[in-house]
């Protein structure tokens, strides 16, 4: 199938970018093997890795107005270097290729496993941030603009890492304070990471979160089969909205989209939901969409607790809409010609017929998510009622001292199974109540501060479906008839906050 004219782009396509002083360069010769090599591993994408395509020369002084190197960045995988421009913009360059080593134990590193680990990131598509920046402009998500380079010799990046040299390489925005006010990102006026948004979410309850662009974000790493967005992966933008402030979602670092990983014995031994089902891969449909929200999965029952099926279906029918085919083909051409010889038809088949099957993978992620949600409180004094109901529970979080309401909703025993409501510091006023025949499992999670608990309801289940964590000292709790007492267990408290900072 020949790669025609799709739709325009502000992004720049590699062929825009080339110069007389263009290089031809390949990502890397290293995945190159043998037949035996690719039966037992995996062909992924070793051809594009070794491909050469013409790129232009990476020069400090001309690219951006002018950059200057700063310091060594924070990466583990790759090399990389932050660098300003005369505005005082942050950037990163990276080297395309990847060096995992340094993440396995020392004790693995001169053995086979380092050289399968190594000998995997064939499974990762080079060129994929540059498809993935064109469709997300397209479908309205926010996104960092990656440009590729061949870089030669520059002096003063040698000095900060002597192997950043003869190599291709990725620049790209660093979102970061640097960048605030800045059109690319529709003015906000502040850019941070996860941890820094949930300190500011709990501290202020008027905040919210953008929940309906965090879900289409969401729809839009299934589509490209991106399974890796943990809470590192996000950076957050405070921007303001008539009189409210909103927290709007930054996608970052999009190396694993496209992944392409179970076209090997092992590694399709390793994939399947027996082995690590979150490695899934890039195919015309949805292998295993529990798998591709492994990662996620301590921020999507949180980012998307406020969401009904009603707010999926307009979502998905939002990304569908703004995908067509003639977008998805002008993506591709983005990439370089040689690439799009390689990967071009195959790339943009998929793509279109994921699209087509965006609506059934959009209700198992729904499911998925509203399964268990989790809620947050704030630091702050809080009034939270539950109401059990006939088939139902309907939940109100406000705050005492403004009366501002921040989270209600009702929801289905059909559809949730267990809500986990963490009620963080603060005296919190907390009343369970109403008499049914079956109910949701809530799960109370008090914080610092001396709390008010009063369960007033009672499910005729074998089992208690109210659990109450908290410290033993301090609360004036009334458990009833219905909550199991759990005080006392306080390492339920922050376990959220702790997987976050691990990430």
């Amino acid at each position: 199938m020949p790669i025609l004219k799709g739709g325009e782009s502000t992004i720049p396509s590699i062929k825009e970018l080339q110069t007389k002083d263009s290089l031809l360069i390949e990502a890397s010769t290293k995945y190159s093997k043998n037949f035996i090599h690719k039966f037992i591993l995996g062909t992924h994408y070793r051809n594009v890795w070794s491909a050469k395509t013409y790129l232009p020369v990476f020069k400090l002084d001309s690219i951006m107005g002018g950059l200057t190197p700063l310091k060594v960045g924070g990466g583990m995988q790759t090399i990389s270097i932050h660098l300003v421009d005369s505005l005082g913009r942050r950037y990163v360059l990276r080297s395309v290729d990847k060096y995992p080593s340094s993440v396995l134990q020392p004790i693995y590193r001169t053995t086979i496993i380092n050289t399968l680990v190594l000998d995997q990131i064939s499974a990762e598509n080079p060129y994929a941030p540059i498809l993935v920046a064109v469709l997300a402009e397209s479908a309205g998500i926010y996104h960092t603009n990656p440009l590729y380079y061949s870089l030669k010799v520059e002096p003063q990046l040698l000095k900060l890492h002597p192997d950043l040299k003869n190599c291709m390489v990725m620049l790209e925005e660093k979102p970061h304070k640097s960048w605030e006010g800045s059109p690319i990102f529709d003015y906000p006026k502040k850019i941070i990471n996860t941890q820094q948004m949930l300190s500011l979410l709990i501290s202020n309850p008027e905040i919210k979160i953008d929940q309906m662009l965090f879900l289409k974000s969401r729809l839009f790493d299934l589509l490209i089969n991106d399974w890796d967005r943990h809470a590192g992966q996000w950076n957050w933008l405070l921007q303001k909205d008539s009189n409210q402030k909103i927290l709007k979602p930054l996608p970052r670092d999009r190396d694993n989209a496209l992944f392409l990983f179970d076209d090997g014995i092992l590694p399709y031994l390793v994939s399947r939901w027996y082995g690590y089902p979150k490695f899934q891969s890039f195919h015309s449909y949805y292998e295993h969409v529990p798998g591709l929200l492994i990662n996620s999965r301590f921020i999507d029952p949180i980012f998307l607790n406020q969401l009904e099926a009603a707010d999926w279906d307009t979502a998905i029918d939002d990304i569908i809409n703004k995908l067509p085919d003639s977008i998805i083909v002008q993506a591709i051409n983005h990439w370089p010609k040689e690439i799009i010889a390689i990967q071009g038809e195959k790339t943009a088949k998929k793509l279109i017929a994921r699209r087509k099957q965006l609506h059934k993978a959009g209700k198992i992620f729904y499911k998925e998510i509203n399964r268990h949600l989790t809620i947050l409180g704030t630091d702050h004094k809080d009034l939270i009622t539950i109401e059990r109901i006939k088939d139902s529970t309907r939940i109100s979080l406000k705050s005492d001292s403004t009366g501002f309401e921040y989270f209600n909703r009702t929801l289905s025993n059909e559809v949730t199974e267990e809500i986990s409501i963490y009620a963080l510091d603060g005296d919190d006023q907390i009343l369970i109540k109403g008499k049914v025949t079956n109910g949701i499992t809530i799960n109370i999670i008090g914080g610092n501060g001396n709390d008010h608990i009063t369960d007033q309801s009672d499910v005729a289940d074998w089992f208690k479906k109210t659990i109450i964590f908290d410290t033993k000292s301090g609360n004036t709790i009334d458990f009833g008839v219905e909550a199991l007492d759990k005080t006392g267990i306080t390492s339920k408290n922050m376990v959220f906050y702790r997987e976050i900072e691990n990430e």
